[in-house]
């Protein structure tokens, strides 16, 4: 079900009663380029990276960065006037030419799924390819799940003879697809959102990392989870954990006969 109210729009963005919340957990700079971070404000999560506070200022992150972070938040499309907001090199004072990122839905879907979604300065869409999808909003308006993810800038060239308006992952010469509009961009911003990439924290895990994996206990239980235990409310709730190493998982389950072993693997985890 969705819990998008489509007789409300802010700024040309549909409102939207209940959003998946999305942290950023980690910043790395893989490119030869230095990047600008503007936070957007909030008054639930006081931002760190590393072991400093974040200021109100821009987070310079220079090549070779590697940090953790904590209570970065990327904002809804409903509750942001801004986003988060990544600046370039050439113009890090001003968001002329920078790229916003929100959470929100969009028309890859059926309405019901978040996504985070880069746009320009003027809210157009950018790089619907390296859109991410983020999971379902909760029913009844409750504070949907919460992801985790590591913002990593890459190396990105610019072709010869690109012009503003070219379509992001398109050479010149070759036919852009048809699903993916042309953004009404200025090239800096094509490029900025070429070189932006978030990831699933577990997956940017080495591979020797060790998951504690956490469910519903049962699917009857999902609803009063999420009302109960979220990212704005931790309560109490009916839960299932499992371990995972190595892309195996185990997790420990009741028997019929007491005397068997409960630790078994999972399926697929």
């Amino acid at each position: 079900s969705s819990c998008r109210d489509s007789s409300s729009w802010r700024d040309g963005r549909p409102a939207v009663r209940a959003m998946v919340v999305c942290f950023v957990v980690r910043i790395r700079n893989l490119s030869s380029r230095t990047f600008y971070l503007v936070k957007a404000s909030d008054v639930f999560y006081t931002t760190k990276v590393g072991e400093e506070a974040w200021g109100d200022g821009p987070l310079a992150v220079p090549p070779g960065f590697d940090s953790s972070a904590e209570g970065l938040v990327v904002p809804w499309s409903a509750t942001s006037r801004y986003g988060l907001v990544v600046r370039g090199e050439s113009d890090p004072e001003s968001d002329e030419h920078a790229i916003r990122c929100v959470v929100g839905p969009s028309g890859l879907d059926d309405g019901g799924i978040d996504w985070l979604k880069i746009h320009n300065n003027s809210w157009g869409e950018l790089a619907q390819e390296q859109w991410l999808a983020l999971g379902r909003r909760h029913i009844l308006g409750a504070i949907g799940n919460s992801v985790e993810l590591t913002l990593t800038f890459r190396e990105r060239r610019r072709y010869e003879g690109e012009e503003m308006g070219t379509v992001l992952g398109t050479v010149p010469g070759e036919e852009a697809p048809a699903a993916t509009p042309a953004p009404e961009a200025s090239a800096e911003a094509i490029f900025l959102a070429s070189c932006t990439h978030f990831e699933r924290e577990s997956a940017c895990a080495p591979p020797n990392t060790v998951f504690l994996n956490v469910y519903d206990l049962a699917s009857a239980a999902s609803i009063p989870n999420a009302i109960l235990c979220n990212s704005m409310m931790k309560s109490f709730g009916a839960f299932h954990a499992t371990c995972e190493v190595y892309g195996e998982e185990w997790g420990f389950y009741r028997q019929p006969n007491p005397d068997d072993c409960g630790v078994c693997r999972s399926r697929r985890p």
